[in-house]
C-alpha cells in the first residue's frame, strides 16, 4: 500500500486533481476496492484531494489568465476531470454578462481575421459557426453577432 500511495501523491503533487482523477489512477494499479477505498480515504482525510478546492483552482486560474471561454466550455472542462457538475452548480454561479462579455472578446479577435471576407452574410455566418464552436449559446451570439456588425 506504502508504494502505491507514495505513487499517488506523486501524482497529485504535480497539479491539483480532481477525485474522479484519482480514482482512475488508482483503478490502473488493479488493486483490490479495500485497499483502493482506504487509499482515497486517506486523501481525503488529510485534504490531498478536495473537488470543491480543485473547482475553486480551476476558476480562479481561468479568471487570473483572462482568457475568454464560454461557461459550457468550463463545464465541459470540469467532466473531462471527473468532476459532478450537478453536485457543484453553486460554485459555478456567473455574472450575469460574464457569458457576453467573453463572447464579444472573442468575437472581436476574430473579426480581425476575417477583414479580407468582403461578404457580410458570409462574415456573419463564419463568425457565429466560429462562437458556436467555442460553446456559446444561440442568443448570445446573435445578440453579439448583432452588436458588432
Amino acid at each position: 500500500m506504502d508504494e502505491v500511495y507514495s505513487k499517488i501523491l506523486d501524482f497529485i503533487a504535480h497539479k491539483p486533481r480532481s477525485r474522479g482523477e484519482v480514482i482512475d489512477k488508482l483503478d490502473s494499479y488493479n488493486l483490490k476496492k479495500s485497499l483502493k477505498e482506504e487509499i482515497l480515504k486517506n486523501l481525503i482525510s488529510n485534504k490531498y484531494i478536495n473537488d470543491e478546492e480543485y473547482i475553486k483552482t480551476y476558476l480562479e486560474g481561468l479568471i487570473r489568465s483572462g482568457k475568454p471561454i464560454s461557461i459550457r466550455k468550463i463545464k465541459e472542462n470540469l467532466i473531462k476531470h471527473k468532476i459532478n457538475i450537478e453536485k457543484y452548480s453553486p460554485l459555478l454561479k456567473f455574472p450575469e454578462d460574464f457569458e457576453k462579455n467573453n463572447c464579444i472578446k472573442q468575437a472581436e479577435k476574430k473579426l480581425k481575421s476575417l477583414t479580407k471576407e468582403k461578404s457580410m452574410f458570409v462574415k456573419k455566418q463564419k463568425l457565429k459557426k466560429y462562437l458556436y464552436y467555442k460553446g456559446y449559446s444561440l442568443s448570445i451570439i446573435n445578440s453579439v453577432v448583432d452588436f458588432l456588425l
